[in-house]
């Protein structure tokens, strides 16, 4: 639960009381119960501000309440009282793709709320390793065998897939294992762990995003087609480094000419099978 919208609410009316008093109070809502009033104040409650009056003649009671929450207390009462930890930690690593094993693999670890798709994950890992044409087929494969993704009319298994756009991600354990396989030519395939733990999108994001995002990561992200430069097409071989600075000189250390003198980086961290 997240509040997202507060509304000030004035109650007036009369009611019978027997006697005169006239009274002012700041106190927590909970104090109005003597059953918590008892109870003292409970140490990390954040005080919020209760304004009530009560003006009172002779033979009746006006009675008027006004319930006025800072923001940053409904805030910290949310994380206090709500159950901030429900987001899934999910790791996922890149296995293979292309033909080709990752070795090192590459990972991203994602945090993801229960309500989120599948759908919305695979777009959250499609963006984190770099996929740039989303024209292919994709499916999750869970341990039990089940299949989720786009179900198409021209394939013959098409009616044991799930369609991911409706599958929410709640169904998922912790511990739970299933792969993400991207490009059925290419087979990028993945690994997807869920963690031990649920996690709080605060503490890992800094907000509650709408959707999966990732919040670290390692390796590198190889090209969905290996390719390392523009007009790369898989037999040319590598352009030499210029020797000298072929960029605008924007910044000023790209003038220098040191710069450029670094040896070539390998070609890929893949390994084939």
């Amino acid at each position: 639960m997240r509040i997202a919208d507060v509304r000030l609410r004035h109650v007036s009316g009369r009611m019978p009381f027997d006697g005169t008093f006239w009274e002012e109070r700041l106190v927590r809502p909970v104090d109005l119960y003597p059953s918590y009033r008892a109870q003292g104040r409970q140490a990390g409650r954040t005080r919020t501000r209760y304004s009530e009056k009560r003006r009172h003649t002779s033979d009746d009671a006006q009675y008027v309440l006004a319930f006025v929450p800072t923001l940053s207390a409904l805030r910290a009462w949310e994380r206090e009282n709500c159950m901030t930890r429900t987001w899934f930690s999910i790791r996922v690593d890149l296995v293979a793709g292309h033909g080709e094993l990752c070795w090192p693999r590459p990972g991203r670890i994602f945090a993801a709320a229960p309500t989120h798709t599948f759908a919305q994950l695979a777009v959250a890992i499609d963006d984190a390793f770099a996929r740039w044409d989303r024209s292919h087929l994709h499916q999750f494969t869970r341990s039990d065998g089940s299949e989720l993704g786009i179900p198409s009319n021209e394939d013959e298994n098409s009616e044991r897939v799930l369609d991911y756009r409706r599958v929410k991600l709640a169904q998922l354990q912790t511990g739970e294992q299933f792969a993400y396989v991207f490009d059925f030519g290419d087979q990028w395939e993945h690994l997807c762990t869920v963690g031990p733990k649920r996690i709080d999108p605060f503490d890992a994001l800094g907000s509650r995003p709408d959707r999966p995002l990732p919040y670290f990561g390692w390796g590198d992200i190889p090209d969905q087609y290996r390719r390392l430069w523009d007009g790369d097409d898989g037999e040319s071989p590598q352009p030499r480094r210029p020797s000298r600075s072929d960029l605008p000189p924007l910044l000023w250390h790209w003038r220098q000419e040191g710069l450029w003198q670094a040896p070539n980086r390998p070609k890929s961290n893949l390994r084939a099978t």
